[in-house]
């Protein structure tokens, strides 16, 4: 019998530098003095997942594995939007990993001078079966 092991790591989209002065009311920040943060850290982030995913039975009796790059937007007040798949492995597990983003509890914004700003986030989520 095949074990699971599902492993994530979290990485920040970084861009070109922008002034935070010169970021419009809604515009995506790419570069923060304070990134945002899943409530209780990486390790209670790395839990979220672990606890809530659901490898889908089709992937696994078909072995398909791989790492799926979530992309989402942490809005000003924490909550997640924008949602979208950055680079997919197959179907079957890139509606997973978009299920878990989308039912994640809100996050601690980002800040730019002591104001909260949307922040661009990826979530890379590794589907392996072992």
């Amino acid at each position: 019998m095949k074990r699971i092991l599902i492993l994530f790591s979290t990485c920040l989209l970084i861009f070109s530098a922008s002034n935070a002065q010169e970021l419009a009311k809604d515009t995506v920040a790419k570069i923060i003095e304070v990134r945002p943060e899943f409530k209780g850290g990486d390790e209670n982030l790395y839990k979220y997942i672990k606890n809530n995913i659901k490898y889908p039975k089709k992937a696994k009796k078909k072995d398909i594995q791989g790492q799926v790059y979530v992309s989402f937007v942490v809005e000003k007040d924490g909550s997640i939007n924008e949602i979208a798949i950055k680079k997919g492995v197959h179907e079957l597990l890139d509606q997973e990993a978009m299920r878990i983003v989308q039912n994640m509890p809100a996050w601690s914004p980002g800040n730019q001078n002591g104001k909260p700003i949307r922040v661009q986030f990826v979530l890379p989520i590794i589907f392996k079966l072992n």
